[in-house]
């Protein structure tokens, strides 16, 4: 049951990451695919099941945040950090400068937390 959760994690991230990308560049572009709704609740859908299988995850493993895992606690933080500079992105900037900058920050914020997932050593905590 967890191999499955976990493979169906990865595929999510990966869905979301692509999503991501491809709406930044269109939207930076002005290309009539940024401009559709659909495209926006495509990548609200693909956070909501990548949040809905890292709980599943929590569970099926017994680690919760706020506990004797550290690390987790600090992925959680990270994962909001990470929303709020997507949501910048492609959102509320109000300028390209700006927009880049968030973008690229988001970016590296997903690296922290792939590579947090992976070593399971918090950085600030």
């Amino acid at each position: 049951m967890v191999q499955l959760l976990v493979g169906f994690h990865l595929l999510i991230i990966a869905l979301t990451a692509l999503l991501i990308i491809i709406y930044f560049i269109g939207s930076v572009r002005e290309a009539p695919l940024a401009q559709h709704p659909w495209m926006w609740r495509s990548t609200l859908l693909a956070h909501l099941l990548l949040l809905l299988s890292g709980i599943g995850l929590c569970l099926a493993t017994s680690t919760y945040p706020f506990t004797s895992a550290h690390w987790l606690t600090e992925k959680l933080l990270g994962i909001v950090i990470y929303l709020f500079l997507i949501w910048f992105a492609l959102k509320l900037g109000r300028n390209l400068a700006l927009r880049w900058f968030a973008f690229v920050g988001a970016l590296g914020w997903g690296y922290f937390l792939i590579e947090l997932t992976i070593l399971k050593t918090p950085r600030f905590m």
